[in-house]
């Protein structure tokens, strides 16, 4: 009896032993690969802000290329955007947007027409709401029928430009909008 009873207690720690081993061998593995899921993880942290450092020194220049001597070159201006988008698939496209005071409005509206965002944010509308100052958008690159209709569009009227124009007037740099979409 004492026999059997030493091989069901060799067994038992047999089993016992594998177990812990087999526990062992899977909490290295677990760790493993949390370590290489952390790794992963920060690797693609490092390539996007490596993308919106690259996407701010694009801002940077385009801002510093529309604003060098005032007269805007817009062969010049939409080559260097065309030229961008090519190189920075996550830059949809480039625009640049005028402050329009009251009294530069006459002369403003010489040039474009005038237009707001309407309350859904998604039509255009001719009825200006009366204000001091107005940020049309004069410049849009890459150029479609769909968004150069937006060409005088005051953007303070849309509601998720509001926030990228106001954070570029209290900053005094280049800002870049949340995601939206595009106008039916």
């Amino acid at each position: 009896m004492s026999t059997r009873l030493l091989y069901a207690a060799c067994a038992a720690l047999w089993l016992l032993l594998s177990a812990v081993i087999a526990v062992a061998f899977a909490g290295r593995d677990v760790l493993s690969a949390e370590q290489e899921f952390n790794s992963l993880a920060q690797r693609l942290s490092d390539q996007l802000e490596q993308k919106l450092l690259a996407s701010d020194s694009v801002l940077d220049s385009y801002a510093t290329l529309s604003q060098l001597d005032g007269q805007h070159n817009s062969l010049q201006e939409r080559q260097f955007v065309r030229q961008v988008v090519r190189r920075y698939p996550h830059i949809a496209y480039l625009q640049r947007i005028e402050h329009v005071t009251q009294a530069d409005l006459p002369q403003f509206r010489q040039r474009f027409t005038l237009q707001a965002f309407a309350r859904s944010g998604r039509e255009l509308t001719s009825a200006l709401p009366n204000k001091t100052d107005y940020f049309p958008l004069v410049f849009l690159e890459p150029a479609s029928p769909q968004l150069s209709r937006l060409v005088g569009v005051d953007i303070a009227t849309h509601p998720l430009m509001t926030a990228a124009l106001q954070q570029s007037i209290s900053s005094g740099r280049s800002a870049s909008s949340d995601p939206f979409e595009g106008l039916d």
